[in-house]
């Protein structure tokens, strides 16, 4: 057959650019395409080590099957294009036919050995089926029916380096299962619905091969610069888009999401004659001439250089190591190290690939030094349940993209329970350990006893030593506008010695004003439930003295202070560090045994307070495990 076949679309539904799924991948081109290439002929194993590589190769137009029939497609897509004015398609369209017209043509090889190839028979759930035809559903068969691809979009990121979104598979297959072989070879391109000289509507995917949209699998029908020696698969991608980044990105992205199966010895790959092995993938890790190369594409290089700490957990003998049978997911492995500068992640690995650092509920570690931790299922059917759980990208674990209500509610359960598994692991060796306190002289002669505080009686209140730290930090938001005058901020150094009432102020609870005309006082706002209370501009600083604070024998903790101001303030908990603090969030508050209103992100406890008059705030903490506290307050 010579010419390209488009079937006909009887809704009527016009389908442009984008409607081919490439919005289900976010990040770069040829990160995409490695990620996706390599997975695949992971998944088609037969068994040994699988040798990838990438080349270029440069090919006469007159020699790629159908070639005037793709023209005349192009051509189409390209008046129906001007005919609606939409300018983007008409540009794409105009670069993609000068493109396929350059003498010679760029295409872009990609090739595997050691593997089955993409299987027959040429029907509905085989390997080369699924991958040419296939949407939800994999593209892959491996043993014990793992596939790294389950969603058949594999071919639209290879698709997606085509100016012309136009590939050419050629496969030798092998199914020893069934004890069959044998080859196939079909072209498929994605371009625009545009109707023909009959006025059919037709759809944007077209296929070259035999009748009815099948593949040639007549070896000798086979062009020769497609034909294969090996058992395996080659994917041409014609007029691909060649950036000038593009090998050092397919580089760092293997090196990014394959360290594991290349230490292993069960992935090698070049590209453009540059081998990627275990023998070298360490140092290609710390490069600096890759993070150079690849600095415009999204999220790189601080993605990239994350990899070189995760190489140093799976090879470090520092790494703490524990395993664990989960209820769930079976087997798990989980390797944590800790090291300066690390960037506190949890890499999760599948099937030798990294599927994701940011995996939900694991992006922020509290009072932790820094660590860099990789999590391993470890047993099939563990890893059959996590590939369930992956969106079309691969790059996290999600119970969302079940359908089932009630499966999505236990994945939803076990993923929680691995969770704080991990995290508590994470903790045990990476915690800061809060350090006893000690006494320094000179700090003694600025603040008075407890005693002396109190007139001689003893305090209502435990003193911690040193458990919380006071720090006034000026905020960096916008004041908020009040008709109330500006008054000088009463120097955090203690109440009264004696306790006698201010001057009389015909505004009882808030600061004398300056001399001058009364204004108007604003009224005080209350804290309500409502999302205008969800997030509010701070004002200046609220000084608080006497602070103390205690814990109890429920996961509650007690803080005391007294405010040097009246009126609503914002009131803020952080943990101390090593160098910095960090905010706690509230999961409750209370005073005076009334709940408060939890504001901006529940980072703040809203409450309305009266100049040296002491408060008692009860707050319940997320994560919160102990160590030294900084209590921070603004106004409102």
């Amino acid at each position: 057959m010579e010419n390209w076949q488009f079937s006909k679309r009887d809704d009527g539904v016009e389908i442009g650019l984008g409607g081919n799924a490439s919005g289900s991948f976010t990040n770069d081109l040829f990160f995409n395409l490695a990620r996706e290439a390599l997975q695949n002929s992971l998944d088609a194993s037969a068994g040994g080590k699988v040798k990838v590589s990438f080349s270029v190769e440069q090919l006469e137009a007159d020699d790629l099957p159908g070639i005037e029939s793709l023209k005349s497609h192009l051509a189409d897509c390209l008046a129906h294009a001007k005919a609606k004015n939409h300018r983007p398609t008409i540009a794409y369209f105009e670069q993609g036919i000068k493109n396929l017209n350059k003498k010679p043509l760029n295409v872009l090889k990609i090739s595997d050995y050691g593997t089955t190839g993409m299987t027959g028979p040429y029907v509905p759930g085989a390997g080369f089926y699924a991958y040419m035809k296939g949407v939800g559903q994999g593209g892959k068969e491996k043993v014990a029916g793992l596939s790294g691809g389950s969603h058949g979009l594999g071919k639209i990121t290879i698709e997606n380096i085509s100016t012309i979104k136009t590939q050419f598979v050629s496969s030798k297959w092998i199914d020893k299962t069934r004890n069959e072989q044998g080859v196939f070879f079909q072209g498929r391109c994605s371009l625009i619905s545009r109707h023909d000289n009959n006025g059919n509507l037709l759809n944007p995917e077209g296929y070259f091969g035999s009748e009815n949209y099948t593949a040639i699998e007549d070896e000798t029908q086979i062009p020769p610069w497609a034909k294969r020696e090996d058992f395996g698969s080659d994917i041409f991608v014609i007029a691909f888009n060649q950036r000038a980044y593009f090998p050092k990105a397919l580089i760092a992205a293997t090196v990014q999401n394959f360290f594991q199966a290349v230490l292993d010895e069960k992935l090698e790959v070049e590209v453009l004659g540059k081998k990627i092995n275990a023998s070298n993938i360490s140092k290609l890790a710390s490069g600096e001439e890759i993070v150079e190369h690849i600095k415009e594409v999204k999220n790189q290089p601080e993605d990239f250089e994350k990899t070189k700490f995760i190489l140093e957990a799976m090879t470090s003998n520092q790494s703490k190591v524990f395993q664990r049978q989960d209820p769930a997911f079976g087997h798990v492995q989980l390797r944590i190290l800790k090291q300066e500068d690390a960037p506190q992640k949890v890499c999760f690995l599948r099937n030798g690939m990294v599927i994701t650092t940011e995996q939900p509920s694991l992006k922020r570690f509290q009072n932790c030094s820094d660590f860099i931790a990789v999590f391993e299922c470890l047993n099939d059917t563990g890893l059959e349940y996590f590939r369930s759980l992956e969106p079309p990208a691969h790059d996290q674990f999600d119970y969302e993209v079940l359908y089932d209500e009630k499966e999505k509610s236990k994945a939803r359960r076990d993923l929680t329970n691995l969770t704080d598994w991990i995290k508590d692991k994470v903790k045990e060796v990476a915690q800061r350990k809060v350090q006893e306190s000690s006494d320094i002289d000179w700090v003694s002669k600025l603040f008075p006893k407890d005693e002396e505080a109190f007139e001689g009686k003893e305090s209502p209140e435990i003193n911690p030593d040193g458990e919380v730290v006071i720090e006034f930090k000026p905020s960096k938001l916008p004041q908020r506008k009040t008709n109330v005058p500006t008054v000088a901020p009463v120097e955090p150094d203690g109440p009264p010695e004696e306790p006698v009432d201010p001057l009389p102020n015909p505004n009882p609870g808030s600061n004398p004003p300056e001399p001058g005309p009364e204004p108007t006082p604003s009224p005080e706002p209350s804290p309500v439930d409502g999302p205008e209370e969800q997030s509010r501009l701070l004002g200046a600083e609220v000084g608080l003295i006497e602070i103390r604070h205690r814990g109890s024998d429920t996961e509650w903790v007690e803080l005391f202070f007294t405010p040097t101001k009246s009126g609503p303030i914002a009131v803020q908990i952080q943990v101390m560090g090593a160098d910095t603090a960090q905010p706690l969030y509230f999961e409750e508050a209370k005073a005076a045994d009334e709940a408060l209103t939890l504001i901006n992100s529940n980072s703040r406890a809203l409450i309305v307070v009266e100049q040296h008059k002491r408060i008692k705030l009860s707050a319940k903490l997320v994560g919160f495990t102990g160590g030294a506290l900084r209590v921070v307050a603004n106004e409102v």
